[in-house]
């Protein structure tokens, strides 16, 4: 099964949800649900890539992880005892923690390639710079016009 058809819902799929057993997907036949079903098809995407690995690619996949260990870990699952009510808050915490600091690097990587493209088009960066400060100053030359004829009604008023 392709990673697509295990996305797309059918027919059974709208009718087992009607049933109260939505959430499922299918793993070698048999049903495999939430948070798994979501693990399952993020291994699928990452088997079909290329094999060329990139920094960026690493850490979306961490952080797709760690959110799938956090759904995991505080969601309730038939079959699967939790942690002990003395511990839920801080295992809550710690996989919070773990998905903050996966987003975190994942933002980071997103500043770094952001700026390398920004050292490696020098001209383009510099045009789109100057065209963003052009149009926040006819923005403020507009308000400042707004605020005068306002300004003058009220002393007009006065």
């Amino acid at each position: 099964m392709s990673t697509l058809e295990a996305l797309l819902e059918d027919d059974e799929d709208e009718s087992q949800r009607e049933n109260g057993q939505g959430g499922q997907g299918l793993q070698g036949g048999r049903k495999v649900e939430g948070a798994a079903a979501l693990a399952q098809v993020l291994q699928q995407i990452s088997d079909d890539s290329n094999g060329e690995e990139s920094q960026l690619g690493t850490r979306l996949e961490t952080m797709m992880l760690k959110f799938v260990q956090f759904l995991e870990l505080n969601n309730a699952i038939i079959g699967r005892t939790g942690p002990p009510p003395e511990h839920v808050k801080e295992t809550a915490e710690y996989g919070i923690r773990d998905l903050i600091t996966a987003c975190t690097d994942m933002s980071a990587e997103h500043v770094r390639i952001g700026a390398q493209h920004s050292m490696e088009n020098r001209n383009e960066t510099f045009n789109e710079r100057v065209k963003e400060l052009d149009a926040s100053i006819a923005m403020q030359d507009d308000k400042m016009k707004q605020l005068g004829a306002a300004m003058g009604d009220v002393a007009f008023k006065m």
